[in-house]
């Protein structure tokens, strides 16, 4: 499944986006996370993860980016704030 989820993504990112890489479902759930801060299956509260889905087009929430990953239905969140995406910092919105 990861492999299914970094390939799409990876051409998304176009190497603007180091690890970890978090990736939220429709209903703000974790699908898959590289950053043990963010555990699979963890919900989040924030930005409307279905409707980026719905448009297909990368949004802003609260300073992060969220890419629709082409062709999965989950979307990817980027913290352009700090220059190493995520890097020590939480990339996420707030969790419940």
């Amino acid at each position: 499944m990861l492999r299914d989820v970094e390939a799409p993504s990876r051409c998304r990112c176009r190497g603007r986006c180091p690890p970890p890489r978090i990736w939220f479902s429709a209903r703000a759930r974790v699908a898959a996370s590289a950053d043990p801060a963010h555990l699979t299956g963890s919900l989040t509260r924030g930005p409307d993860f279905a409707a980026v889905l719905r448009t297909a087009r990368t949004a802003t929430w609260a300073g992060l980016t969220l890419v629709p990953c082409a062709g999965l239905p989950l979307v990817l969140v980027l913290d352009e704030r700090h220059p190493r995406a995520g890097h020590g910092t939480s990339t996420t919105p707030s969790a419940t």
